[in-house]
């Protein structure tokens, strides 16, 4: 039997386990990351109805770009289960490192995901250089910390993305 997903080990926020069973089966956006992106993004992101993946190179900018970096391939459509992984990742307040200090790192994102409801979309960068992930959308350029996911947001990458020679090298 494969070996289930590191992310998808991870607690549904607002969920509560009872007897080892999750109560609440929809990921939640914690208050304070609504507040962050504001509600109408926030809504878009967990109520999405298609999320794409793009590899991206991190230092190109030529040819066909995703929020002007150049698009390496396009990866997957997410499952429902993978979807339900990463807005479970994004939307837990514990997975953002918040503090007024800059990083001194050049941001250089190697996946890029859009969240689209209809015709409405938010465009999402993971760099995981410097640990931070940028959100694009509607009156939205925002980057966050997420120092204290690192390691799910990593093994959830490796998870969506297998086989891919520079995903496998993060470490």
């Amino acid at each position: 039997m494969p070996q289930q997903p590191e992310y998808s080990k991870i607690p549904k926020n607002g969920g509560s386990k009872s007897d080892g069973k999750i109560l609440s089966s929809q990921p939640v956006m914690d208050q304070k990351i609504s507040g962050e992106l504001g509600s109408e993004i926030s809504k878009l992101i967990m109520k999405s109805e298609q999320i794409k993946t793009f590899l991206l190179y991190p230092d190109k900018f030529d040819g066909v770009t995703f929020e002007g970096f150049k698009v390496r391939k396009a990866g997957p459509t997410l499952t429902t289960m993978q979807a339900d992984g990463l807005k479970t990742i994004i939307g837990d307040q514990k997975n953002y490192g918040f503090s007024p200090l800059i990083k001194n790192c050049v941001f250089s994102p190697i996946v890029g995901i859009e969240f689209k409801k209809g015709a409405a979309a938010v465009r999402f960068l993971i760099c995981s250089d410097c640990d931070i992930w940028r959100f694009k959308g509607k009156n939205l350029d925002k980057d966050e910390n997420f120092d204290p996911a690192h390691g799910k947001v990593i093994a959830y990458l490796k998870s969506i993305f297998p086989n891919d020679p520079i995903i496998k090298r993060i470490e």
